[in-house]
Protein backbone atom coordinates (compact mmCIF):
# COMPACT_ATOMS: atom_id res chain seq x y z
CA UNK A 1 0.00 0.00 0.00
CA UNK A 2 3.09 2.16 1.06
CA UNK A 3 4.68 1.39 -2.57
CA UNK A 4 1.53 2.11 -4.20
CA UNK A 5 1.35 6.03 -2.58
CA UNK A 6 4.82 6.86 -3.31
CA UNK A 7 3.89 5.80 -6.99
CA UNK A 8 0.60 8.07 -7.36
CA UNK A 9 2.53 11.08 -5.47
CA UNK A 10 5.84 10.47 -8.09
CA UNK A 11 2.94 10.80 -11.15
CA UNK A 12 1.47 14.27 -9.20
CA UNK A 13 4.89 15.61 -9.03
CA UNK A 14 5.63 14.78 -12.51
CA UNK A 15 2.69 16.48 -13.64
CA UNK A 16 2.54 19.34 -11.88
CA UNK A 17 6.16 20.22 -13.64
CA UNK A 18 5.02 19.66 -17.15
CA UNK A 19 1.94 22.33 -16.33
CA UNK A 20 4.86 24.77 -14.80
CA UNK A 21 6.99 24.53 -18.13
CA UNK A 22 3.91 25.30 -20.30
CA UNK A 23 3.33 28.72 -18.28
CA UNK A 24 7.24 29.89 -18.99
CA UNK A 25 7.87 33.62 -19.74
CA UNK A 26 9.34 32.56 -23.37
CA UNK A 27 5.78 31.43 -24.21
CA UNK A 28 4.16 34.31 -23.51
CA UNK A 29 6.82 36.20 -24.95
CA UNK A 30 5.72 34.85 -28.20
CA UNK A 31 2.58 36.30 -28.31
CA UNK A 32 3.81 39.61 -27.90
CA UNK A 33 4.63 39.81 -31.11
CA UNK A 34 3.11 42.06 -33.14
CA UNK A 35 4.47 44.62 -35.69
CA UNK A 36 4.83 48.22 -34.28
CA UNK A 37 2.38 50.80 -34.50
CA UNK A 38 2.83 54.50 -35.55
CA UNK A 39 0.44 57.18 -35.31
CA UNK A 40 1.30 60.46 -37.21
CA UNK A 41 0.03 63.53 -36.47
CA UNK A 42 -0.22 66.93 -37.60
CA UNK A 43 2.66 69.35 -36.04
CA UNK A 44 0.04 71.99 -36.10
CA UNK A 45 -3.59 72.91 -37.78
CA UNK A 46 -4.14 74.28 -41.12
CA UNK A 47 -4.27 72.55 -44.68
CA UNK A 48 -2.46 68.75 -45.37
CA UNK A 49 -0.23 69.56 -48.15
CA UNK A 50 1.94 66.60 -50.43
CA UNK A 51 0.01 63.95 -48.81
CA UNK A 52 0.52 61.39 -51.86
CA UNK A 53 1.16 58.20 -50.50
CA UNK A 54 -1.15 55.12 -50.30
CA UNK A 55 -2.23 52.34 -48.11
CA UNK A 56 0.08 49.44 -48.39
CA UNK A 57 2.67 51.82 -49.77
CA UNK A 58 6.42 50.83 -48.09
CA UNK A 59 8.28 54.41 -46.57
CA UNK A 60 11.29 54.67 -45.73
CA UNK A 61 12.81 56.20 -42.79
CA UNK A 62 12.95 60.35 -42.85
CA UNK A 63 11.14 60.52 -45.85
CA UNK A 64 8.71 63.49 -46.28
CA UNK A 65 5.16 62.38 -45.55
CA UNK A 66 3.37 65.59 -45.91
CA UNK A 67 3.59 69.13 -44.41
CA UNK A 68 0.70 71.69 -43.30
CA UNK A 69 0.67 74.63 -45.95
CA UNK A 70 1.81 78.33 -44.31
CA UNK A 71 0.64 81.00 -47.02
CA UNK A 72 1.85 83.76 -44.65
CA UNK A 73 5.11 81.81 -44.19
CA UNK A 74 5.43 81.27 -48.14
CA UNK A 75 4.57 85.27 -48.97
CA UNK A 76 7.43 85.90 -46.15
CA UNK A 77 10.02 83.67 -48.29
CA UNK A 78 8.93 85.12 -51.06
CA UNK A 79 9.78 88.69 -50.07
CA UNK A 80 12.96 87.51 -48.18
CA UNK A 81 14.21 86.42 -51.95
CA UNK A 82 13.46 89.17 -53.74
CA UNK A 83 14.73 91.63 -51.34
CA UNK A 84 17.98 89.43 -51.31
CA UNK A 85 18.63 89.39 -54.94
CA UNK A 86 18.11 93.23 -55.56
CA UNK A 87 20.29 93.83 -52.06
CA UNK A 88 23.52 91.30 -53.87
CA UNK A 89 22.98 93.26 -57.32
CA UNK A 90 23.16 96.42 -55.70
CA UNK A 91 26.13 95.27 -53.84
CA UNK A 92 27.95 94.62 -56.86
CA UNK A 93 26.96 97.91 -58.65
CA UNK A 94 29.00 99.35 -55.79
CA UNK A 95 31.57 97.55 -55.76
CA UNK A 96 32.38 97.64 -59.37
CA UNK A 97 31.51 101.23 -59.73
CA UNK A 98 29.45 100.39 -62.48
CA UNK A 99 25.82 99.78 -62.85
CA UNK A 100 26.20 98.50 -66.89
CA UNK A 101 27.42 94.60 -66.26
CA UNK A 102 29.68 93.53 -69.24
CA UNK A 103 28.65 90.73 -72.01
CA UNK A 104 30.84 88.46 -69.73
CA UNK A 105 28.58 89.61 -66.19
CA UNK A 106 25.23 89.13 -68.51
CA UNK A 107 26.27 85.67 -69.78
CA UNK A 108 27.14 84.30 -66.42
CA UNK A 109 24.31 85.47 -64.85
CA UNK A 110 22.03 83.84 -67.46
CA UNK A 111 23.73 80.59 -67.06
CA UNK A 112 23.16 80.80 -63.43
CA UNK A 113 19.83 81.01 -64.36
CA UNK A 114 19.62 78.62 -66.64
CA UNK A 115 20.78 76.06 -63.62
CA UNK A 116 18.48 77.40 -61.19
CA UNK A 117 15.53 76.43 -64.10
CA UNK A 118 17.13 72.55 -64.42
CA UNK A 119 17.52 72.66 -60.68
CA UNK A 120 14.28 73.68 -59.43
CA UNK A 121 12.34 71.69 -62.38
CA UNK A 122 14.11 67.95 -60.72
CA UNK A 123 13.28 69.10 -57.12
CA UNK A 124 9.74 69.66 -58.04
CA UNK A 125 10.04 66.29 -60.11
CA UNK A 126 11.60 64.47 -57.18
CA UNK A 127 8.70 66.00 -54.46
CA UNK A 128 5.84 64.98 -56.40
CA UNK A 129 7.15 61.06 -56.11
CA UNK A 130 8.14 62.13 -52.14
CA UNK A 131 11.78 61.35 -53.16
CA UNK A 132 12.40 65.24 -51.41
CA UNK A 133 11.35 67.40 -48.41
CA UNK A 134 9.35 70.44 -49.52
CA UNK A 135 11.26 72.33 -48.21
CA UNK A 136 14.70 71.50 -50.75
CA UNK A 137 11.95 72.16 -53.20
CA UNK A 138 11.18 75.47 -52.06
CA UNK A 139 15.25 76.21 -51.68
CA UNK A 140 15.44 75.45 -55.11
CA UNK A 141 12.63 77.35 -56.42
CA UNK A 142 14.07 80.30 -54.24
CA UNK A 143 17.21 80.08 -55.86
CA UNK A 144 15.62 80.46 -59.07
CA UNK A 145 13.88 83.36 -58.23
CA UNK A 146 17.36 84.97 -57.02
CA UNK A 147 18.84 84.29 -60.25
CA UNK A 148 15.56 85.26 -62.12
CA UNK A 149 15.99 88.78 -59.79
CA UNK A 150 19.94 89.47 -60.82
CA UNK A 151 19.70 89.15 -63.52
CA UNK A 152 16.81 91.24 -64.76
CA UNK A 153 18.57 94.02 -61.93
CA UNK A 154 21.61 93.41 -64.58
CA UNK A 155 19.89 93.89 -67.77
CA UNK A 156 18.15 96.91 -66.14
CA UNK A 157 21.06 98.75 -65.16
CA UNK A 158 22.00 101.25 -68.02
CA UNK A 159 23.93 103.93 -66.27
CA UNK A 160 27.30 104.20 -65.30
CA UNK A 161 28.07 105.25 -61.50
CA UNK A 162 31.01 105.72 -59.42
CA UNK A 163 32.41 103.44 -56.97
CA UNK A 164 30.86 103.45 -53.40
CA UNK A 165 32.79 103.71 -50.44
CA UNK A 166 34.33 101.44 -48.50
CA UNK A 167 31.86 102.37 -45.75
CA UNK A 168 28.69 101.75 -47.42
CA UNK A 169 29.82 98.62 -48.82
CA UNK A 170 30.22 97.36 -45.56
CA UNK A 171 26.76 98.54 -44.58
CA UNK A 172 25.15 96.59 -47.78
CA UNK A 173 27.23 94.12 -46.51
CA UNK A 174 25.67 93.30 -43.16
CA UNK A 175 22.06 94.33 -44.83
CA UNK A 176 22.73 91.05 -47.02
CA UNK A 177 23.94 88.95 -43.93
CA UNK A 178 20.80 89.80 -42.31
CA UNK A 179 18.56 88.87 -45.05
CA UNK A 180 20.19 85.43 -45.42
CA UNK A 181 19.87 85.23 -41.38
CA UNK A 182 16.28 85.49 -42.03
CA UNK A 183 15.78 83.33 -44.53
CA UNK A 184 17.38 80.90 -42.48
CA UNK A 185 15.02 81.49 -40.16
CA UNK A 186 11.70 81.37 -42.01
CA UNK A 187 13.28 77.81 -43.57
CA UNK A 188 13.80 76.72 -40.06
CA UNK A 189 9.88 77.48 -40.10
CA UNK A 190 9.01 75.77 -42.72
CA UNK A 191 10.46 72.77 -42.09
CA UNK A 192 8.72 72.26 -38.79
CA UNK A 193 5.87 72.09 -40.32
CA UNK A 194 6.90 69.13 -42.17
CA UNK A 195 6.14 65.60 -41.31
CA UNK A 196 8.75 62.88 -41.75
CA UNK A 197 8.76 59.22 -41.71
CA UNK A 198 10.09 57.92 -38.09
CA UNK A 199 10.52 54.22 -39.12
CA UNK A 200 10.73 52.38 -42.50
CA UNK A 201 7.34 51.12 -42.54
CA UNK A 202 4.08 50.44 -44.42
CA UNK A 203 1.14 52.93 -44.58
CA UNK A 204 -1.28 51.10 -42.41
CA UNK A 205 -4.16 53.81 -42.67
CA UNK A 206 -4.70 57.12 -43.63
CA UNK A 207 -7.56 59.37 -41.74
CA UNK A 208 -7.67 62.29 -44.07
CA UNK A 209 -7.01 63.70 -47.60
CA UNK A 210 -4.71 65.95 -49.51
CA UNK A 211 -6.15 69.10 -49.09
CA UNK A 212 -8.17 68.80 -45.82
CA UNK A 213 -8.05 71.22 -43.10
CA UNK A 214 -6.51 69.62 -39.97
CA UNK A 215 -6.72 70.43 -36.25
CA UNK A 216 -3.21 70.23 -34.35
CA UNK A 217 -2.32 66.62 -33.03
CA UNK A 218 -4.91 65.33 -35.15
CA UNK A 219 -4.36 62.04 -36.69
CA UNK A 220 -3.43 62.35 -40.57
CA UNK A 221 -2.11 58.45 -41.46
CA UNK A 222 -1.02 55.50 -39.42
CA UNK A 223 2.46 53.69 -39.81
CA UNK A 224 3.33 49.82 -39.38
CA UNK A 225 6.76 49.42 -38.62
CA UNK A 226 8.80 46.94 -40.68
CA UNK A 227 12.49 45.43 -40.28
CA UNK A 228 14.56 46.83 -42.63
Amino acid sequence: MQRLFHIIFSIFLIASLCIGCSNSPKAATNTNSGSKLHTITAPKGGKIIGLIVERGERISKDQPLFAIADEQLSKELEKNSADLAAAEAKLKVMQNGSSAPNPVNITALKERQRKAQENAAKMERLLAVGGISRAKAEIAQQELQQANNALAAAQQQTEASKPASPEAIEVQGKQIASLKAQQNVLISKQQENEVLCPATGVINDIKVSNGTDVKERQIVLVLEEVKE
